[in-house]
């Protein structure tokens, strides 16, 4: 083992040098271009002024349910919860650019054509998943799930070394994405009512383009259930007091893919 001295020296020249050498590649352009290890050996990331969309599916006060859960009965939730997610981010129609897991959850990054389309019917879909058989496998635990979609700009390079190294997502796309998630949190406290619901949260960008685009199927209900008349779905949330949230508001969903016009939603959706 070197003195720690020589450690210090060592890391603080290399990273000085990295420092020094620091810039911002704009222009993206294709998400595949991240896997190239060729930029774990320079100081540059990946930005520029392009927007992509990102989805994120997290299971709800997972570090509670682990605390009170034996190993065996968390390992099997994990493995059904988290490799669903990723299976349907894996559908052709539907598919994300870039999939990351993290722990029990998993976002994935959208490009490109109907990049917001894609990205909400995975939400949409995989909550209905969610709903209808994943709280039923598992319906001695009392599960919920969070979901969020946002669209911004972003900033990524791969860290690390050859052997180990990982993508560092430093812009606010993500970032923004999980906070989006905390307006879940704030929602139940002020409803007790709320506790075991599941909600999919979009910043306002996102519900204005779903708006303006797909409003009698992404923003109003079919009526099957009610008078027969569309009702609007969505809620609002102030998010004026979250920390560095775009936007003064955020919207929250609760409802599923209808059973009778769910697939002719969707399809409408994306096509």
């Amino acid at each position: 083992m070197e003195r720690l001295q020589s450690i210090f020296d060592s890391f603080k020249l290399k990273s000085d040098r990295r420092f020094d050498a620091f810039e911002i590649e704009s222009a993206v352009g294709n998400l595949e271009r991240i896997q190239d290890e060729a930029y774990l050996e320079k100081s540059k990331w990946l930005g520029g002024d392009e927007k992509f969309v990102c989805l994120a599916i997290d299971l709800d006060k997972s570090s509670k349910l682990s605390a009170r859960k034996d190993p065996v009965t968390m390992a099997r939730l994990y493995e059904y919860f988290t490799q669903n997610i990723v299976e349907l981010l894996s559908m052709d129609s539907i598919s994300a650019d870039y999939i990351d897991i993290k722990g029990d959850g998993v976002f994935g990054i959208y490009q490109g054509q109907k990049a917001i389309e894609r990205a909400f019917v995975a939400g949409i879909t995989f909550r209905t998943f969610f709903q209808k058989v994943i709280k039923k496998r598992f319906s001695g635990i009392e599960l919920t799930c969070k979901t969020s979609l946002c669209i911004d700009e972003l900033l990524v390079k791969k860290i690390g070394n050859r052997k180990y190294n990982n993508e560092v997502w430093a812009g606010r796309l993500v970032n923004n994405t999980y906070k989006l998630m905390k307006v879940s949190d704030k929602i139940k406290e002020g409803n007790s009512m709320h506790n075991q619901k599941s909600f999919l949260v979009v910043s306002s960008d996102i519900f204005e383009y779903l708006n303006l685009y797909h409003h009698d199927h992404a923003v109003v209900s079919c009526g099957c259930t009610s008078d027969g008349l569309p009702a609007q779905l969505w809620n609002t949330f102030d998010v004026t007091t979250m920390d560095d949230i775009v936007g003064k508001t955020a919207y929250y969903l609760e409802s599923y893919w209808c059973d009778t016009h769910g697939d002719e939603y969707l399809s409408h959706i994306l096509n």
